[in-house]
């Protein structure tokens, strides 16, 4: 893509593996089943994320393979290369780490 921005929008049911995207996108919005305007809104500014992950993202292939499927929380969380952890409860906004009585009351 040269100097143009890689965006990735992933609609996700299940938890994804992003450790093997991340190095090539410069950013990525994750979806649970919204209409795509609502997408295209984020992407050109004109809404601000307000989303927080209902769900651990794993780490990588092994942590899914090794996953209890009936133990809440059983997998380590995958870290992105600015050092955010994908776990149950975070999210992202413009300014960055959301933290809010949502994240206070909602923690893994």
């Amino acid at each position: 893509m040269g100097d143009k921005p890689v965006i990735v929008c992933i609609r996700m049911k299940n938890p994804a593996v992003l450790s093997e995207l991340e190095p090539y996108a410069d950013a990525i919005l994750v979806d649970f089943g919204v209409q795509r305007k609502a997408l295209l809104d984020v992407i050109s500014g004109n809404y601000e994320p307000t989303g927080l992950l209902p769900m651990h993202l794993p780490k990588d292939m092994e942590t899914v393979e090794e996953h209890c499927e009936d133990v809440a929380f059983d997998i380590e969380p995958y870290k992105d290369t600015e050092g955010q952890t994908y776990s149950f409860g975070f999210g992202l906004n413009f300014s960055g780490k959301i933290i809010d009585e949502r994240t206070q009351k909602y923690k893994s």
